[in-house]
C-alpha cells in the first residue's frame, strides 16, 4: 500500500491508518458473523482498496465529482454485484445437483 509514499506527510499517514483500521475492524467482524468469507483481512482489503484508490483519483482529476447520491448509487451497485453473484452460486449449485440425478 501507499502509506510509506515520500509525498505523504503525518497528517496524511495518519488519516490512511485510520481508513486501514476502519476497514479492518468491517473485516473483521464480518467474517465473525459469517457474513465475509474466510479469508485474510489483508485479501478482503484488497477487493475495497484499489477501487477506493481509483474512485479518490478520478476525483482528484475532476473526472468524477463526489455527491451523497453517487455514494447511495454506488453502495446499491456493490450490493446487487453481491446479489446476483449469490443467485448465480446457488443456480450453478442445482444445476450441478439436478445433473448428478440424471
Amino acid at each position: 500500500m501507499h502509506e510509506d509514499g515520500y509525498y505523504l506527510d503525518e497528517h496524511s499517514k495518519a488519516i490512511f491508518g485510520d481508513l486501514l483500521k476502519f476497514i479492518l475492524d468491517i473485516a473483521k467482524s464480518g467474517k465473525e458473523e459469517k457474513l465475509l468469507r474466510p479469508l485474510p483481512s489483508m485479501a478482503l482489503i484488497c477487493t475495497v482498496y484499489g477501487p477506493l484508490k481509483m474512485f479518490a483519483k478520478m476525483m482528484e482529476e475532476g473526472e468524477l465529482l463526489y455527491s451523497l447520491e453517487l455514494e447511495e448509487e454506488l453502495a446499491d451497485s456493490f450490493w446487487n454485484a453481491i446479489r446476483l453473484q449469490r443467485l448465480a452460486r446457488s443456480a450453478s449449485s442445482l444445476n450441478r445437483n439436478n445433473c448428478n440425478q440424471c
